[in-house]
């Protein structure tokens, strides 16, 4: 069988310009309806993304690399994936505070009509993914997690 027909081509594009590019394996990526595998020789699809994981099966380096993104779409056309994120990072960089702190912030998104509880609703959500993917990263990286005793203090995870 060819080796091609194995592998396809993947970007990621977000505002701040391209964070991936390379022939990959495979892709599963956040849709928003559940996760979605993409291989080499799919059909064309295009997809909503989510908030959520991005597990990219590398070609040349072998393994596996985990992306954090933030909602955009994705378009699989002719063995190339593309997908457009608001946000995009990998896993391990992202940062539990910082995390932390944009889930406070959500929380206290205003709530006092249908339109301002769907947006904060989602916002929390959003939050929470990023939040325990960045727990998660952090485990992996220190063997711990946060001390969620000392965020819920005065002064929350300030230094």
């Amino acid at each position: 069988m060819d080796s091609d027909a194995k592998k396809f081509y993947f970007e990621i594009f977000t505002p701040d310009g391209v964070r991936f590019q390379g022939d990959v394996k495979s892709v599963t990526l956040p849709a928003l309806d559940g996760y979605m595998g993409i291989l080499a020789g799919r059909a064309p699809v295009t997809a909503i993304v989510a908030t959520g994981t991005v597990t990219i099966h590398k070609i040349n380096e072998g393994g596996e690399e985990s992306w954090f993104v933030s909602h955009g779409f994705c378009q699989m056309r002719q063995n190339h994936l593309t997908l457009l994120a608001e946000e995009s990072k990998p896993l391990a960089e992202l940062d539990p505070e910082h995390a932390w702190d944009l889930l406070q912030r959500a929380y206290k998104m205003p709530k006092d009509t249908i339109e301002q509880r769907t947006l904060r609703d989602q916002a929390v959500h959003e939050c929470r993914i990023r939040f325990a993917l960045a727990q998660k990263a952090k485990k992996a990286k220190t063997g711990s997690m946060m001390d969620f005793n000392s965020l819920m203090s005065p002064g929350g995870a300030e230094k």
